[in-house]
């Protein structure tokens, strides 16, 4: 009968753990680039529901391009952004720009 043996992980260096200050450094990094991330996410759904309502009021996108500093593709790209964040902050945006 043959005998199954555990084959022993000898490839590779050893794994080294981090100390606690640089583990703790790396998961407030992490955390602040979440925060960022979030942060960034919302203020493009803001710039996104903005430049609709300047569409819908007629405005060209070689001006909304002009004023976000972006070229025009990329103002199609933001003008045809389908996200629900985008969606929720237009109807907030087109109900302010009613009162």
């Amino acid at each position: 009968m043959n005998k199954i043996r555990n084959p022993v992980n000898t490839v590779g260096r050893p794994r080294l753990d981090l100390s606690a200050a640089r583990r703790r450094a790396l998961e407030q990094l992490a955390l602040r680039i979440d925060h960022l991330t979030a942060e960034l996410a919302k203020a493009r759904a803001e710039l996104t529901a903005v430049a609709r309502a300047g569409r819908s009021e007629g405005a060209s996108i070689r001006a909304i391009a002009e004023a976000v500093r972006l070229s025009r593709p990329r103002v199609y790209e933001l003008l045809n952004d389908k996200t629900e964040r985008v969606q929720a902050l237009e109807s907030n945006v087109s109900s302010a720009a009613g009162t």
